[in-house]
């Protein structure tokens, strides 16, 4: 990817709204992709104070791409919460049973 015609241009480019800014995101991680929308979002505000039209595109489309990872995420979570909220009634029978089961064991011990 060129930034510039020149070696002049790409230098003056360098230090520009046209420089690349690289962030690395881990795009597993929640907290990580929230805070990512946080600075695209500030960038975008910036991008839209300064009328550059470019970077207002590039800024919406990194914005749009954070939020579906959000929202991905999200229902990864709450597969995650459902699936273990499946297996709490069953625990919880488990244990029913193993305390009824315990203290008949226990009542019959002191009742003889």
């Amino acid at each position: 990817m060129a930034i510039g015609d020149n070696l002049e241009e790409a230098i003056s480019n360098l230090f520009t709204d046209y420089a690349v800014d690289l962030e690395i995101v881990d795009m597993q991680d929640l907290e990580s992709v929230i805070d990512a929308i946080i600075r695209s979002n500030t960038n975008l505000e910036e991008s839209l104070n300064s009328n550059n039209f470019e970077m207002i595109g590039k800024d919406l489309s990194e914005l749009e791409s954070l939020i579906k990872r959000l929202e991905e995420l999200r229902k990864e979570e709450k597969k995650e919460g459902e699936s273990e909220n499946e297996n709490e009634p069953s625990e919880q029978i488990n244990n029913v049973q193993n305390d009824i089961s315990t203290n008949s064991i226990d009542n019959r011990l002191f009742t003889n």
